[in-house]
């Protein structure tokens, strides 16, 4: 179980990266620009690729740190979602994001950060 001194970090740390996540993605809306045109299909360095999944990857950390916060307010933060055992408090710490625990991240075929 999280005290509610890790709970308070985890809180601020969420959203923080809320208002950083969406900021940028405001700021870098997922559009094609003429620099983005001069690459063919399947270049290596793709602009467009690049950005796009930097935008998708954005928007994932997003709904996810949203929905961390969701779990704060309703008791079930901390507590994987797959198999309810409570999650490594350095994980959730190091990724307040953090939904599952490491072993049930990595049986869901998910890299574990």
């Amino acid at each position: 179980m999280l005290s509610p001194e890790t709970i308070e970090l985890c809180r601020e740390s969420l959203e923080a990266d809320i208002k950083r996540l969406e900021t940028w993605l405001d700021d870098n809306p997922l559009t094609v620009s003429e620099s983005d045109k001069e690459f063919e299909e399947g270049d290596a360095l793709n602009s467009w690729d690049v950005k796009k999944q930097n935008h998708q990857a954005s928007s994932a950390l997003l709904d996810d740190c949203r929905a961390a916060v969701k779990r704060l307010e309703d008791g079930t933060y901390g507590k994987c979602v797959t198999c309810q055992v409570w999650i490594n408090p350095d994980r959730i710490i190091a990724h307040p994001e953090a939904s599952r625990c490491r072993p049930c991240q990595e049986k869901k075929g998910l890299r574990v950060r």
